[in-house]
């Protein structure tokens, strides 16, 4: 019942557009191919792409540090140097501290620098169809790459509606 509610003024408008599509102009836009396209978006991955590896190479450094400390307690151990191992082991916690933290911290960093590059960009292609939308006039612009929460495709059939995609894509030449 909640899934109907919540999908009804999707279905209303689906319901009027073909009426509206009479009196109106309307058009779709494939919004993922426009984002995917617009030429700051391959450079935020590369850049993602790259701190990702340097994240990797400083865990794995780290890791590599944290395995031989362990080998040098167990030496230690084996040697009957408690004292010592008890020191080691105080350095191997602290390392462990700081994988942990590289891995949780680093990762969630990476990924909230992604999102802010990926509103940007968004941003960006929004204001670029809202341009061409001035120019062309349209009532009424729909996202066909949009899908609701149910995975469903949000608009199914575009016939004879416009397809502006190709024209936003090349303000992005511009």
């Amino acid at each position: 019942m909640f899934r109907i509610v919540k999908a009804f003024p999707l279905i209303c408008l689906l319901m009027v557009l073909p009426l509206a599509a009479e009196e109106s102009r309307l058009a779709v836009v494939d919004m993922t191919r426009l984002f995917n396209a617009h030429p700051d978006t391959k450079a935020a991955e590369e850049r993602v792409t790259e701190a990702r590896a340097e994240a990797r190479k400083s865990f794995l450094k780290t890791s590599e540090t944290l395995k031989k400390a362990l080998q040098e307690h167990q030496d230690l151990l084996l040697a009957g140097k408690t004292a010592e191992a008890g020191k080691k082991l105080e350095a191997i916690r602290g390392l462990e501290r700081e994988l942990a933290l590289v891995k949780s911290t680093r990762e969630r960093d990476l990924e909230n620098q992604f999102l802010e590059e990926k509103r940007k960009i968004l941003a960006q292609v929004k204001e670029a169809v809202r341009a061409v939308n001035a120019e062309a006039g349209y009532v009424l612009v729909l996202d066909r790459s949009a899908a609701a929460e149910s995975g469903i495709p949000m608009v199914v059939d575009v016939r004879g509606l416009a397809d502006i995609t190709d024209v936003v894509m090349a303000r992005f030449k511009k």
